[in-house]
């Protein structure tokens, strides 16, 4: 039996669609899934408080965001840039182009995207 990554996320996105269940753990309810996630964001916004000095005036963030899924990083990443007063440069990379078109995510239309799969893994 081989493992299909197109396939697995494909499957998901059209399962659960606009869903963090998608993305996150499909057997979680949304609530825990959701209380997952902000755990998770908690410690990200504590990293790029503490690194936002690296960033000059001059320079235009840039992100890429592998595997943007429902685009919930990537909405995170670009509150937090405005919150700075800056305009990020974001790329989106995802294995399934469903997420891309969800009325959900408004914010993913707007920017440069690209579905791509690497390779289909035969464990066995």
């Amino acid at each position: 039996m081989a493992y299909d990554n197109s396939s697995y996320w494909r499957g998901l996105h059209e399962t659960h669609p606009g869903s963090l269940k998608a993305v996150g753990h499909p057997w979680l309810s949304e609530t825990l899934n959701t209380l997952k996630y902000e755990s998770e964001v908690d410690t990200l916004r504590a990293f790029l408080d503490a690194h936002r000095g690296l960033l000059t005036n001059e320079m235009q963030p840039r992100v890429a965001d592998i595997g943007a899924g429902t685009g919930f990083w990537t909405e995170l990443l670009e509150r937090w840039f405005e919150n700075q007063g800056r305009s990020p440069l974001f790329t989106l990379v995802d294995i399934s182009r469903g997420p891309f078109h969800s009325s959900k995510n408004a914010i993913l239309p707007s920017k440069p995207s690209a579905q791509t799969s690497r390779r289909s893994i035969r464990p066995f």
